[in-house]
């Protein structure tokens, strides 16, 4: 009401204006009220989305050794095929899709998804990425853009900070392994 009563006299109104524009009308009351009914339904729906993400998570865990493992897939034909499948087809349908995918992509490699080779999807993706660029709309290639962009802040904190590397991907199933030499 203050911010009303400086707007109103700083606009040079009368005071007559000044209390017409400071009144609590019944439209603003039906409108407080809207407002508290949305502040409702929104809790609500918070607290579902919280309870169906945890369900999504545990049964993520649960079935995390089958998922790779059902089809025999090892990482040569795993990773291809996730990006051709899952992953590509997706995430170019819109900028909230692609946030999903590297998100997704994320939570499978923090899950430690047996034979996801997280740094072998990443460069399978890129070329396909590469390929496919040139064929792809304006908005295709933005949604592709903002995907890109997500995975790369996790690839750079592993390049930049060995830590993060140790710790999410070294001696995982989610990493490659490379073979130490004499």
């Amino acid at each position: 009401m203050a911010v009303l009563v400086a707007q109103a006299t700083a606009a040079g109104g009368t005071e007559t204006q000044i209390r017409q524009a400071t009144a609590f009308t019944k439209e603003h009351q039906a409108q407080l009220d809207r407002l508290r009914r949305n502040i409702d339904q929104l809790t609500k729906d918070f607290q579902r989305q919280q309870l169906r993400c945890k369900f999504v998570q545990s049964k993520l865990q649960e079935d995390r050794d089958k998922l790779t493992a059902s089809s025999g897939a090892n990482s040569v034909t795993f990773a291809p095929a996730f990006v051709t499948f899952c992953v590509y087809p997706r995430l170019l349908l819109s900028p909230q899709d692609a946030l999903f995918c590297a998100h997704f992509v994320k939570l499978l490699q923090k899950t430690k998804l047996p034979g996801f080779l997280t740094l072998e999807l990443i460069d399978v993706f890129v070329d396909a990425a590469i390929a496919g660029l040139f064929c792809s709309s304006e908005d295709e290639a933005g949604n592709l853009s903002i995907f890109l962009n997500e995975i790369w802040k996790s690839v750079n904190a592993w390049r930049y900070d060995n830590d993060a590397f140790a710790s999410e991907l070294k001696n995982t199933v989610s990493s490659i392994s490379t073979p130490v030499q004499d």
